[in-house]
């Protein structure tokens, strides 16, 4: 099949929805199928190019909007979507997913749509402005689609609030590509903590894009919390990722005398990753609002313990894999990362939760459920 995957952003750009749609999309090229990718070239990069067998078209970006691209000649290549046998898009808040409510008119070929979880920002404005998007806007998207993907089954509950037809809906939770980790080298974890100046600290990890509705400013207030209790040889809390919010949540560890609790890393490349993973003694992510987050899986497949927030989709997904929190309480946050330290964890952390990943949420499983979809719709069985 020839599948044109429509996504606001794309690899080189850091998220998890950039990163789902690049392991699903070199996935069903691995099953023989022709995959196309349609982006905005932010950040900028080659207008086309090749990735792992996926052609990739970057747009001209006017502007980002909420953090979201605006790509208006999307609309005017609408004709050339025609070509395909699937159009799959990525996120119901997204420009690029807007062209779906003229498909009546236009686009002759099925749609799907994979929603990523609720957008929330803890901002009222934006907030306010986000909820009028979905009852207006998002109300047309799903009207025009042939089918939708949720991660959770709170993802589908929302779609069929919108309108979208309960047998029309189907739940595919995120991944993460097994295959990536198992392949990287191996490294002494007491090695790794000595060439990171860590060897006797409780390392706190967050891996993320840094921005308000990631919970950092709850983290780094719950840091000053900790500061307390622990003494800055004894834990230190990494943040791996950039973001809007860099340079801001930055500003505000320096004014709260936290240097020593906390240090910024930045984007690294997948292979530093990796070691990151492998120090950590804790992983944390107390989100406002999520889908089903790639780092959280990518920690349990490292067996490490994660805390994160106590919301629907979350608690949902990870049940019981997972301690959690309220996002917005700063001292709840405190007191779990502080009874982990108590506790001591081993550095043979519980197999279980790595095995359980690598179960029901690698992409060569969750590549071959899509497949599954595509077919049905192509075959006019679905």
């Amino acid at each position: 099949m020839k599948i044109l995957q429509i996504t606001p952003y794309f690899l080189p750009h850091t998220g998890g929805v950039e990163q789902y749609v690049f392991n699903l999309s070199s996935y069903l090229v691995k099953q023989g199928h022709q995959v196309d990718v349609i982006t905005s070239n932010s950040p900028m990069g080659l207008k086309t190019e090749k990735m792992k067998g996926i052609t990739v078209t970057r747009l001209p970006c006017y502007g980002e909007l909420l953090r979201n691209p605006i790509t208006p000649d999307s609309l005017f290549s609408i004709k050339g979507f025609n070509n395909f046998d699937i159009i799959h898009i990525h996120n119901i808040y997204a420009f690029s997913s807007v062209f779906a409510g003229i498909k009546k008119s236009r686009i002759k070929k099925p749609i799907v749509l994979t929603h990523h979880g609720n957008l929330k920002f803890g901002s009222f404005f934006k907030d306010t402005v986000v909820h009028f998007y979905e009852a207006s806007i998002g109300k047309k998207i799903v009207k025009n689609i042939h089918c939708s993907v949720a991660l959770t089954a709170v993802d589908a509950d929302f779609l069929a609030s919108l309108g979208m037809k309960r047998d029309r809906i189907r739940i595919i939770p995120n991944g993460i590509d097994i295959s990536a980790f198992e392949n990287s080298p191996t490294i002494d974890t007491t090695t790794l903590r000595e060439s990171f100046g860590l060897s006797s600290k409780f390392v706190l990890l967050y891996v993320g894009e840094i921005t308000y509705r990631k919970g950092i400013k709850q983290l780094i207030g719950a840091m000053s919390e900790i500061r307390n209790h622990i003494s800055d040889q004894d834990i230190a809390l990494l943040i791996v990722g950039s973001g809007p919010e860099s340079e801001s949540m930055q500003g505000l560890v320096k004014k709260m005398n936290l240097e020593k609790y906390i240090s910024f890393r930045g984007r690294v490349p997948f292979s530093e990753l990796v070691e990151y993973y492998r120090i950590a003694n804790a992983f944390i992510l107390p989100s406002l609002s999520e889908g089903m987050p790639t780092a959280i899986l990518e920690a349990l497949f490292f067996n490490v313990p994660v805390i994160t927030s106590d919301i629907p989709a979350l608690r949902e997904s990870f049940s019981d894999l997972a301690l959690f929190v309220n996002p917005k309480n700063e001292r709840e946050i405190a007191e779990q990362v502080l009874k982990l330290v108590k506790q001591g964890y081993p550095e043979s952390r519980n197999p279980d939760t790595r095995s359980y990943v690598e179960a029901h949420y690698s992409w060569s499983v969750l590549s071959k459920k899509y497949e599954k979809i595509y077919q049905k719709i192509h075959q006019g069985n679905y």
